[in-house]
């Protein structure tokens, strides 16, 4: 159940299980992923080419891949306006930067034939028994299966059937966006975010993705005493230009440069999820957002990446 990164790369995995027939379930009328840049870590990686997506991967990156170190973040101070620079990582290979509709679409490139894909069903609930689990959707269709993989992200239809705290606001919200880095380039040449990933006193992560033809930029900004309390409105808007320079004012001048560049700025509200004690039943098991939706400041949602290696358990235990 689920069309994201985590019920793709699932349903991947399984590829190879002939005594398997696969049906999944995706509640929009197309399989599309909100969001931008996606950044894959060494681990992932790992799985990613055991799963025989290498080559097209591979295809999507400017310079290839290595197993050589080399530069996967540098970090700045940057909320004054003499900013520097103070730590910086390496790692095997780098930060291998995509865009989320880049490992999407490669996904759906390897997904068997004889999967049956079903758009337009929107789960609202499910039953579990000793012999099957009954699904029901918003069209009224009913369909039972053998085993169910609830990848349904962060507002699970399949997680109800767990114990669980549900979801809660972490106290932040980003700001996101797309910046055209040939033009970004024309403007601002000198800019820091045209020589690779950025993380700026841990609020502002920049990094290039579509084969650094596009900057992503993502600018957060937190109350901790804000963490647990209710917040009315929807989890995604509209945003303007004016009001994320105004977030960030008195910053350093490259960074209103960025968000000052960004084509049409988009406001998130981050929630979580409290640990459970379990995840699986005798014949369900949540993966990706569903089971722990990860904070963006742990680098470990889709692709550091809980949604994929959870995912991939599969597999490896067939």
């Amino acid at each position: 159940s689920g069309g994201g990164i985590g019920g793709l790369t699932c349903a991947v995995a399984l590829k190879d299980c002939p005594n398997i027939d696969l049906d999944l379930y995706e509640q929009a009328a197309q399989i599309t992923e909100i969001g931008a840049g996606i950044t894959v870590w060494p681990r992932t990686w790992v799985f990613l080419k055991s799963m025989g997506l290498e080559k097209d991967l591979l295809a999507i990156l400017p310079e290839g891949y290595s197993d050589e170190p080399k530069l996967a973040f540098e970090f700045r101070i940057s909320d004054r306006k003499d900013g520097f620079t103070f730590h910086k990582i390496y790692a095997k290979g780098g930060a291998l930067c995509f865009h989320r509709q880049e490992i999407q679409r490669t996904l759906l490139k390897h997904i068997p034939k004889s999967y049956r894909i079903h758009l337009s069903h929107r789960m609202t609930r499910c039953e579990e028994s000793g012999d099957c689990v009954k699904m029901f959707f918003k069209s009224g269709l009913e369909s039972t299966c053998d085993v169910l993989i609830g990848a349904d992200g962060i507002k699970s239809v399949t997680r109800r059937l767990f114990p669980n705290e549900g979801i809660f606001y972490t106290g932040s919200q980003v700001y996101r966006g797309l910046i055209p880095k040939e033009s970004f380039a024309k403007s601002y040449p000198n800019h820091k975010a045209l020589e690779g990933p950025i993380q700026v006193s841990t609020h502002i992560v920049v990094y290039p993705i579509s084969g650094g033809r596009t900057i992503n930029v993502v600018a957060f900004f937190s109350n901790p005493d804000d963490e647990g309390k209710s917040l009315d409105g929807p989890d995604i808007r509209t945003a303007t230009t004016e009001e994320a320079l105004k977030m960030f004012s008195g910053w350093e001048d490259e960074v209103g440069q960025l968000l000052g560049s960004i084509e049409a700025p988009s406001r998130w509200v981050i929630r979580d999820l409290r640990p459970m004690e379990t995840y699986v039943s005798r014949r369900i098991a949540l993966v990706g957002d569903s089971c722990h939706n990860m904070t963006p400041h742990l680098g470990a949602g889709a692709g550091k990446h809980m949604a994929i290696k959870n995912s991939h358990l599969p597999l490896n235990r067939h």
